[in-house]
């Protein structure tokens, strides 16, 4: 069987009506070739096409015998949907015909009146050779690729109209070899030929490039025969044997350095073979390498050396490679980093992880370097248990602190580290060392939600009150600060049952419920007896804070817990007056502050003369429907009997503003009064039910 008859394979539909077509119109194809017939496919009778697909080449030329093969499938699209853009232009430029598009792609054939065609074509010693050459290596088809050296096809490009990107031994080169052809078959083919061995692609690789990526020691030693440079670099100023080592290719990089390759040449990132060997895990290539006099301590543009890239991926064979030919495990980058903090930053797993810092603290590796961050290993493996426990039977200091003064606890309680936490409590961390800022374990902690570790540091002692540089504690953090879970409304109440004082004063004046911006937090800090009217430094309560954050849920949840509405801040302005003085942006906020003064107002419980002004100059018909519903709300808390002396709802609405009402006098009576309406249903009295509420504490 011919090698053309071998490579053609089972027919289907498509492929049948195309072997008819080659087979009995051949010389149509010829004819329209030589003539260089085109023409607008625009231009073809409307019948020619299917009524439900538009002509998607409205504008193009091509040549008229794929226009015909168009027209007999009835499928335009068919063609050019399976051609590359290089394929599509040689084939309306003239270069290449519909007739080679068929082999070039690997379709299913036979294909051999399409071949023999091509190579009896008087054009395939000229610029048409170097086409079909350069298509037929392009598609990896060797064996193309050697029939149409044998039939004498030009592999000068030069002689070719079409500029090409890449030479024909360099294509040649990125070929895998074939079942029936081997790639330096053919490149020693077009060597014969007149191809030069240091021609170069775009990215100014040459063959030997190829040969030594792909691991073809045949080809690579056939081109090193004849002269190939083996330390050529490309436009990254890479050699051969860096791709060699890059792609674990033992047998070329042996070859390469036979030939006199050079183990320690640097690529534009100043990186060896050796780096690149180390950072892929290719421990065979390493081995090899350091047996051929590569440097172990060569560094990389950032100061890197191997065993730098190797612990990074926690490559750990390469690892111990590296230590035991020379490697220096202190080795520092221009970040401050030696191979043990890169191994803590490793991508690989555990395990990997856990031996690469094993080797590296068993070939004495410092475990006080501190980067450029103040960081030292420990601080950066500190996610990581087992590797945390290790460090510390090689007896690294626990209390080991970063340039701003932080210890590893401090990095624990805030990643949400729990078991580390414990580990480093056992091995007597200082529950309440503080940073530069004054922050402690605790601080961290609460300001990241970590409530487990809140509570181990509390166990161990930890300070609840202590004071950062700002004067703020714990619990101002915790209220400062809202999750989707409400685990900071949680570990408020748990601060404050461990004896938080939740009107402590920061250096600005603010207690904690002057931070919260949470109504959860609100929530939460009211239920604690936080004073909810303080004013700070400036004179602004939690209120004024909520408004000027545009934060309308505080808003409400601090109206809703008592917030006085009518206190002024240092600049004279109540909560209502600074919402108004931003009205574009805080029209919604207007609204619930002035349905909270003209609820206040209904009862005469409103003095801000300053906001019953702002209220009156905006008075509109959603707050005059909102009066009636006041009004309408209290008539019928008056009817509202709540116990056998006749007081009603509105009795205990006014004893809520008016404590030594004589109704509720004494603590008894407040006592029974809550007790009835513990179960009473307020859901009728949604205005005014929260001062109810608020004053017998339901």
């Amino acid at each position: 069987m011919s090698l053309i008859a071998s490579k053609a394979s089972v027919k289907d539909p498509f492929w049948t009506v195309i072997s008819v077509l080659t087979s009995y119109n051949l010389w149509l194809y010829s004819c329209c070739r030589r003539i260089k017939t085109s023409f607008q496919l625009s231009e073809l009778k409307k019948s020619s096409w299917p009524t439900n697909l538009r002509n998607p080449y409205q504008d193009k030329k091509v040549s008229a015998g794929c226009s015909l093969i168009c027209q007999v499938l009835k499928c335009q699209r068919r063609l050019r949907t399976r051609m590359d853009d290089q394929a599509w232009m040689d084939a309306i430029g003239g270069i290449i015909d519909e007739r080679q598009f068929f082999v070039f792609r690997g379709f299913p054939g036979p294909h051999d009146g399409i071949i023999e065609g091509m190579i009896n074509d008087q054009g395939i010693q000229n610029g048409a050779g170097y086409a079909l050459l350069y298509r037929a290596l392009k598609t990896h088809q060797l064996w193309l690729a050697k029939l149409f050296l044998m039939a004498g096809a030009n592999v000068h490009r030069e002689s070719s109209p079409t500029v090409y990107d890449s030479h024909l031994l360099v294509l040649a080169a990125q070929c895998p070899n074939d079942t029936e052809v081997e790639a330096s078959e053919v490149a020693e083919m077009l060597l014969e030929r007149g191809a030069s061995v240091n021609d170069i692609d775009k990215k100014k690789r040459s063959a030997l490039h190829y040969a030594a990526s792909l691991g073809n020691e045949g080809l690579a030693v056939l081109l090193l025969r004849v002269g190939a440079l083996v330390d050529k670099v490309d436009s990254e100023l890479l050699t051969p044997l860096h791709l060699a080592a890059s792609k674990n290719r033992p047998g070329a990089i042996e070859l390469l350095l036979t030939n006199g390759a050079d183990p320690n040449a640097t690529s534009h990132w100043d990186e060896t073979p050796l780096h690149l060997a180390a950072t892929n895990g290719h421990s065979e290539a390493v081995n090899l390498l350091l047996m051929n006099g590569a440097n172990p301590n060569a560094t990389s543009y950032r100061n890197e050396t191997p065993l730098h890239f190797a612990a990074t991926k926690g490559h750990a064979e390469v690892v111990d490679l590296l230590l035991t030919n020379g490697a220096n495990p202190n080795s520092v980058s221009l970040r401050g980093e030696t191979p043990l903090h890169f191994a803590g930053i490793s991508a690989s797993s555990d395990s990997k992880m856990e031996r690469t810092v094993s080797l590296l603290l068993n070939h004495k590796a410092d475990m006080y370097v501190k980067t450029d961050c103040g960081r030292t290993p420990l601080h950066i493996m500190i996610r990581e248990e087992d590797i945390v426990k290790k460090m510390l039977e090689h007896g690294v200091d626990v209390n080991i602190t970063t340039r701003d003064g932080r210890t590893p606890l401090h990095f624990a309680a805030e990643y949400g580290c729990d078991e580390v936490v414990e580990i480093l409590l056992h091995n007597d961390a200082d529950v309440d060392y503080a940073d530069k800022g004054g922050r402690t374990p605790l601080h961290f902690a609460t300001e990241r939600g970590r409530l487990s570790i809140v509570k181990l540091l509390l166990e161990k002692g930890a300070e609840v009150n202590a004071l950062d540089e700002n004067g703020n504690t714990p619990l101002h953090l915790a209220a400062k600060y809202y999750s989707q879970d409400n685990s900071y409304s949680s570990m408020i109440q748990f601060l404050w049952e461990n004896n938080a004082n939740v009107n402590a004063v920061n250096e600005e004046g603010d207690t904690p419920i002057n931070r919260a911006m949470s109504k959860y937090s609100i929530s939460a800090l009211s239920k604690c007896n936080a004073d909810i009217n303080w004013q700070g430094n400036l004179q602004e309560t939690a209120l004024h804070h909520a408004v000027l954050c545009n934060n309308a849920d505080a808003v409400k949840s601090l109206i809703h817990w008592g917030a006085d509405c009518s206190l002024e801040n240092s600049s004279g302005k109540t909560p209502l007056a600074l919402a108004m003085s931003r009205r574009v942006d805080y029209s919604f906020l207007n609204m619930i502050l002035m349905k909270h003064v003209t609820r206040l107002k209904v009862v005469n419980w409103y003095e801000n003369e300053n906001d019953l002004s702002l209220l009156s100059e905006n008075f509109c018909d959603a707050l005059r429907r909102f009066e009636k519903a006041c009004k309408d709300e209290l008539s019928q808390m008056k009817n509202e009997i709540i116990d056998d002396d006749q007081h009603t709802l509105l009795d205990v609405l006014f004893e809520s503003r008016n404590p030594h009402h004589a109704m509720l006098c004494s603590q008894n009576e407040q006592e029974k009064i809550k007790n009835k309406l513990a179960s009473f249903n307020f859901d009728p009295f949604p205005i005014y039910r929260s001062f109810i509420m608020n004053f017998l504490k339901i």
